[in-house]
């Protein structure tokens, strides 16, 4: 269960990231 948490917080993360540089 915590990779499945881990994984999730960083396409969260990742998604944010893209979001900022606008792409």
């Amino acid at each position: 269960m915590t990779f499945i948490v881990v994984k999730y917080s960083f396409v969260v993360i990742w998604r944010n990231k893209h979001i900022q540089f606008g792409i």
